[in-house]
């Protein structure tokens, strides 16, 4: 076969890069942007990036995006020895056009902080991961980086501002408290406290937010926790309702046939668990 001299070339790229002071004043320059997308998520240090006369500064946490054909440079800033950050460049995909709507922070760069630290524990790992497979010779790679590089987003989307899903960092923390406590019993007084709120104001925060109020919410929780029991565990239903806060059998199995349509034994002889 006649080598033509063409071949396909990836259209996602991933990568791990550390810029030191080393780098002097050579800042990685892009006139005429790049034509596809690319992310920086910083890990470490700070960069400065630059759009024509302005600049700011990427801190550990910060999230950026340049859309295809936004001009940009950056280098290490001066404040920092050495600037970590993962990036990918990837084209568009149906899957991710409605994670990309995010706030401008000067000259068509986009981006935000990420200010939960769950949140950006868990945003490294994805996008480290995306640089693992990236560099391995596996069957569907790019597949498996495109799912990756989605949940890092939908991860970003939970505190982009410009999201409908921004929830309220209080609720959001009242959820994990419930979350953490489902066998326990659990007072509003305790959980509004946790969140810094009287119980009046975070009772109505939280039902505005999740559409429930907080005990209707508890009891969703616990019955979702009591069903993934059902299916993937073989403890009996008096062991379930004790670990799902209800104590009592009977109560447990009151509810849970309320919320689902089926008593919790038909429920889990339904799926041949």
């Amino acid at each position: 076969m006649k080598d033509t001299g063409k071949y396909a070339v990836n259209e996602l790229l991933a990568g791990k890069t550390v810029f030191s002071v080393n780098h002097g004043n050579r800042p990685v320059y892009r006139p005429e942007g790049m034509t596809k997308w690319v992310l920086h998520y910083t890990v470490s240090g700070a960069g400065r990036i630059s759009r024509g006369a302005e600049s700011f500064i990427e801190n550990p946490g910060d999230a950026v995006l340049f859309p295809p054909g936004v001009p940009h440079d950056y280098i290490t800033d001066k404040s920092a020895e050495d600037w970590v950050h993962l990036w990918v460049y990837f084209g568009i995909n149906t899957r991710l056009t409605g994670l990309l709507n995010w706030p401008e922070i000067n000259g068509g760069v986009l981006g935000f902080h990420i200010k939960n630290t769950a949140n950006r524990v868990e945003i490294e790992k994805l996008l480290s991961q995306t640089v693992e497979i990236w560099g391995k010779n596996i069957p569907r790679k790019i597949n498996f980086c495109y799912n990756l590089l989605e949940r890092a987003l939908l991860i970003c989307d939970m505190e982009n501002p410009l999201s409908e899903t921004v929830m309220d960092w209080r609720i959001g923390k009242a959820i994990d408290y419930m979350n953490e406590r489902t066998a326990q019993k659990i007072k509003l007084d305790d959980i509004a406290v946790n969140c810094g709120l009287s119980v009046s104001r975070f009772v109505h925060l939280f039902s505005k937010t999740t559409g429930l109020p907080p005990v209707k919410y508890l009891e969703k929780i616990r019955i979702e926790k009591a069903q993934g029991l059902l299916i993937g565990s073989n403890m009996k239903l008096a062991e379930i309702a004790e670990a799902t806060g209800y104590g009592n059998e009977y109560y447990f199995s009151k509810v849970f046939k309320k919320l689902t349509g089926r008593a919790p034994g038909k429920f889990r002889k339904c799926l041949n668990i």
